[in-house]
């Protein structure tokens, strides 16, 4: 369910003759399945016994020209322009040897959180396969995306909640990050004395004042 194999960007399946922009919409659209779902690893140069029979083929074409950086950069311009920022930020890709030295191009997919289209349309992982998803079962689909973005999104935008005991009183947080490295050395003739930038002291009443240098009261 979460793994996909394909022999070429180059050549379909059903065609010993290249034509990289059909095969290349195949691999958009296994993309935007595995995004609009769990997410998935793509395999390009393997074929459906999940055997590498490399990239040979592919990197004959004069796009190529027999290198990597510019079959990867194509593959990413094609993710970025196609199905977007998002879709992209969700994709890490990277070339991998098999045990004969083939090359074989992966594409690890991460689920996102907004719907992903292709030309208008909707792809979901459904089992072993990528389907398009229907007018019957669009409205559901586009909201359960919503529902699962919605958390996020008020996470990110609720705002810090803060407490004051009386209206001239400075904000106390609910919560203070802190840490205790080292107990702290206060005086310049103590072993371990680090310069410091001010010293905080606690007052009666929850009141403090900051000093430049340490105060014997």
């Amino acid at each position: 369910q979460t793994v996909e194999f394909k022999t070429s960007i180059v050549y379909p399946a059903d065609s010993t003759k290249a034509n990289l922009r059909k095969q290349t919409d195949q691999i958009l659209k296994e993309i935007c399945a595995f995004l609009n779902r769990d997410g998935g690893t793509l395999y390009i140069g393997v074929n459906d016994l999940g055997t590498g029979v490399g990239l040979e083929d592919d990197m004959k074409l004069e796009l190529f020209n027999d290198s990597r950086d510019k079959y990867d950069r194509y593959v990413r311009d094609q993710i970025a322009r196609n199905l977007g920022q998002e879709a992209n930020h969700c994709v890490n890709s990277y070339f991998d040897d098999d045990a004969c030295g083939r090359d074989v191009y992966v594409l690890e997919i991460q689920p996102a959180e907004s719907a992903i289209s292709l030309y208008g349309e909707y792809y979901e992982r459904q089992g072993s396969s990528s389907r398009k998803v229907g007018q019957d079962y669009l409205a559901t689909f586009l909201r359960s995306k919503a529902l699962k973005e919605q958390p996020q999104q008020e996470a990110e935008s609720a705002p810090q909640v803060a407490r004051k005991t009386s209206e001239n009183d400075a904000p106390v947080m609910d919560q203070i990050a802190t840490g205790r490295l080292r107990n702290n050395v206060l005086h310049s003739y103590e072993p371990g004395y680090e310069f410091s930038e001010a010293y905080l002291h606690f007052l009666p009443e929850a009141k403090f004042k900051i000093c430049k240098e340490d105060t014997y009261e």
